[in-house]
């Protein structure tokens, strides 16, 4: 595990990347039968706008820091395990409800598996990687984000043509159960801070308020958590009403709208995914705060061109914006996600990240709801086009993200803030 040439951290890596993609095809199978279950409910897009956000996002952010105090101290490969069994249990119970609210609680079910995930999996990847290599396993593992859309989408929209909503939800709820046994056997539980250079600290983590008062003690943190969650809030209402928006705006019926949508800004996402990586690996060896750079010009770009996706007259020009688009959203997150393991020590990892991702998600899953609430508002004057002007309201957040990751960068450009911040927390604890 200390050789940064050996094959086993790439293979958890890529056990990793299942159980995530898992987690997104569960998540993103709402997306593409939309409309099938708003029709199912007699439901609004306000409605389903909350099923896609604020409902996956209450217990997601809820459980995700208890979680992940459990993860700073117990096994992350367990966690894990039980995690993706969980939130597939719940998928599988989204397929047999039979009104609103039961349909809204198994959603609710998803949200608390999937707060197993994000914190205990960034634990585990840099405690199999050393800080100058962690940006680009750090991207392949954000490549599982859109392996699941791709998967969710594509499959997703060709079973619910087929089969219908519920028995899509059988088809794609199962697989999770296996891949949560398969994790547990493959993955071996990593030491806590072995790559992070110096003597191994086997100190029990810090108590939860002392780590929260430290790490918003550091002006690039608090830079980097504003700035994701106004990406998240824009970025994720365009990913989850695009389909509608397609099958709405440009009949594209929905079959066709999950393999080609789906795949177009699947592929070029991923593409993104993996160019952060490798640009966040060479920027990190001079300076910290330099791979939010990449943050910027990605959450800049992708603005730009949602909102030519959004405006395009003609379903063929929307859908090639779609591949623009599609990088530059990916290279957002993974600067942000290698710089925070960089940032926090060895025994408050998955608490920071639990922290980092459950105030981002709370801003961030208002988006899709916000998306619902403007369509229904402004059905009576835009009708059928509705979309076009609700997803592209929303934009308007990415100019406070990118505004926030330009100060997060030059916070940390020198890398002597995070480094001064880390050794003084690190004194401190050692005088307690």
């Amino acid at each position: 595990m200390t050789d940064r040439h050996s094959r086993y951290p790439w293979i958890v890596v890529a056990a990793l990347m299942m159980v995530y993609s898992c987690g997104y095809i569960d998540r993103y199978a709402l997306t593409i039968v939309l409309d099938q279950v708003k029709a199912s409910f007699q439901a609004s897009d306000a409605y389903m706008g909350f099923l896609a956000g604020p409902a996956f996002a209450v217990f997601f952010t809820l459980a995700s820091l208890p979680i992940a105090r459990l993860a700073d101290r117990y096994s992350r490969v367990i966690i894990l395990a039980v995690g993706c069994a969980t939130w597939s249990g719940f998928t599988l119970l989204c397929a047999v409800a039979n009104s609103k609210a039961e349909f809204t609680l198994a959603r609710l079910g998803v949200g608390l598996g999937e707060a197993a995930c994000l914190a205990p999996a960034y634990s585990l990847l840099a405690d199999y990687f050393a800080p100058r290599y962690r940006a680009l396993p750090v991207g392949f593992f954000n490549l599982s984000i859109y392996i699941g859309q791709i998967t969710g989408l594509w499959f997703g929209g060709a079973f619910s043509a087929a089969l219908g909503w519920r028995r899509t939800y059988q088809i794609i709820g199962a697989p999770g159960i296996l891949i949560a046994v398969l994790f547990w056997l493959i993955v071996r539980e990593p030491v806590r801070g072995g790559l992070d250079g110096g003597p191994v600290n086997r100190s029990p983590p810090p108590p939860f308020g002392d780590t929260a008062l430290w790490l918003f003690s550091i002006p690039a943190f608090r830079g980097m958590i504003i700035g994701s969650a106004l990406a998240t809030f824009s970025g994720m209402s365009f990913a989850y009403w695009a389909p509608a928006f397609f099958a709405r705006v440009h009949h594209l019926p929905q079959n066709e709208v999950g393999r080609d949508y789906g795949l177009i800004f699947g592929i070029s996402s991923m593409l993104g995914v993996l160019l952060a990586g490798k640009l966040g690996n060479l920027l990190a060896k001079n300076a910290e705060g330099r791979p939010l750079l990449i943050s910027v010009a990605g959450v800049t770009t992708a603005m730009v061109f949602m909102a030519g996706v959004c405006f395009s007259p003609n379903m063929w020009v929307a859908l090639g914006l779609l591949v623009p688009c599609g990088v530059a959203n990916g290279t957002w997150l993974v600067p942000v996600q290698a710089t925070l393991q960089d940032l926090v020590t060895a025994q408050t990892r998955a608490t920071a990240a639990a922290i980092f991702a459950c105030l981002s998600l709370i801003v961030g899953f208002l988006g899709p709801w916000a998306v619902g609430a403007l369509s229904d508002a402004w059905t009576p004057q835009f009708g059928d086009q509705t979309l076009r002007y609700a997803i592209a309201a929303v934009l308007i957040a990415s100019i406070g993200s990118i505004i926030a990751f330009v100060f997060a960068a030059r916070s940390g450009s020198d890398g002597s803030t995070i480094r001064s911040v880390v050794r003084e927390h690190g004194d401190a604890r050692t005088a307690r």
